[in-house]
């Protein structure tokens, strides 16, 4: 296989862990998640859909959307193992997409388009915060904030005010209301192609 999947990461964010002697560390991790060509985002041991378990009406949609959900599956695993490498540290991990997949959901297309033909599929995408359990014994406020922050609508333009109200860092550009973890955090309409956007 020629191409380069998210796998190759794992040793390099170990190696960043086993030479660290900083007390506190912050990592960013970028990964090619499920962006298209699907196929080419997972190796030969994750390919464990095929066509024959998907219900689209099209071979093509059918044989995409199983490649679609072979690289969820294989995205799945990586974000589990970069979590396994954190269980037994004080951390907190953020996961976030930068946009969603329409994967044959209705019509001929897969993947995401430019901004005037995007949809639901596109635009609303999966946040996880997970916690260790040393860092939810030593900060069960952040917790309970971060539980209460379940269910409201986000725009992930404001993640950096979430992320410094984790670390408990303030600067002159901290704005509580835009961290959606804050208890004075305040729902601001979400924007997509220069307008409001509702479903």
């Amino acid at each position: 296989m020629n191409r380069k999947i998210d796998g190759v990461l794992l040793p390099v964010l170990d190696e960043f862990i086993a030479a660290s002697t900083a007390e506190k560390n912050f990592y960013v991790i970028h990964l090619y998640g499920t962006h298209g060509i699907y196929s080419e985002r997972y190796p030969a041991e994750f390919e464990k859909f095929s066509a024959a378990d998907e219900d689209k009406p099209e071979e093509l949609w059918r044989q995409g959307t199983a490649e679609y959900d072979n690289a969820v599956l294989y995205n799945d695993f990586i974000v589990d193992e970069i979590i396994r490498r954190f269980e037994d540290k004080n951390a907190v991990l953020i996961y976030i997409s930068d946009h969603g997949e329409e994967v044959y959901d209705g019509r001929d297309f897969a993947w995401h388009s430019v901004e005037e033909e995007g949809n639901v599929h596109m635009i609303e995408i999966p946040a996880l915060i997970w916690a260790s359990k040393s860092f939810r014994e030593r900060y069960p406020e952040k917790i309970s904030a971060i539980n209460a922050a379940l269910d409201r609508p986000y725009r992930t333009d404001y993640l950096i005010h979430a992320l410094l109200d984790l670390m408990d860092i303030r600067t002159t550009s901290f704005d509580e209301t835009k961290s959606i973890i804050n208890k004075n955090f305040s729902a601001r309409p979400r924007i997509y192609n220069g307008a409001p956007y509702s479903k």
